[in-house]
């Protein structure tokens, strides 16, 4: 692939915690001595994680439980977005006497920031203006680059096609560049 990307110094990726992602862009564009890739967990992805526990915790079916989780969830997601992702992972660890549907949920919810902390330095990335979301592409991918490599809908979400759509991505950031 000769694009702009494989010559850039600096190549900035917005994905979820995916694990092909993260594998493929290792593949396809290392960091080098001369290029460095910084990895970015899309914040909207980290933050449904959050949501998903404030829901399992606090529920969210009367007005009251919803204000509960809001505020507990809205009190996590500043101290990730201050970079204090540590201290949501020590938080979460805390949560004592769960049960069922709610221990998982957090065990994932501490499995995934565990996995990508390195990829959740929101103030840096903001600092440095780099985006945090991947919903730009991603709306770009489907509405530019999907229609002409002709891949199907349903190849962004099921098995072997999730990777073909990958590639399909970085065929767009090749057709950028």
């Amino acid at each position: 692939m000769n694009s702009t990307a494989t010559i850039a110094r600096e190549v900035v990726v917005v994905a979820d915690g995916g694990n092909g992602i993260w594998e493929l862009i290792a593949e396809l564009l290392p960091s080098t001595s001369s290029r460095r890739v910084v990895e970015i967990l899309d914040w909207y992805h980290a933050a449904s994680h959050l949501w998903a526990v404030g829901r399992a915790l606090k529920g969210c079916k009367t007005p009251a439980q919803k204000q509960q989780c809001i505020a507990w969830v809205t009190t996590l997601l500043d101290n990730i977005a201050a970079g204090q992702v540590a201290n949501v992972l020590q938080r979460l660890r805390k949560l004592k006497n769960l049960r069922g549907d709610s221990a998982d949920t957090v065990r994932k919810c501490i499995k995934y920031f565990d996995s990508h902390r390195t990829r959740m330095r929101y103030t840096w990335y903001r600092k440095n203006r780099m985006l945090i979301g991947s919903g730009a592409m991603e709306s770009i991918h489907a509405w530019v680059f999907q229609p002409r490599c002709r891949l199907p809908r349903h190849a962004l979400v099921e098995g072997r096609g999730q990777r073909d759509s990958e590639i399909a991505l970085f065929v767009g950031l090749w057709a950028l560049g």
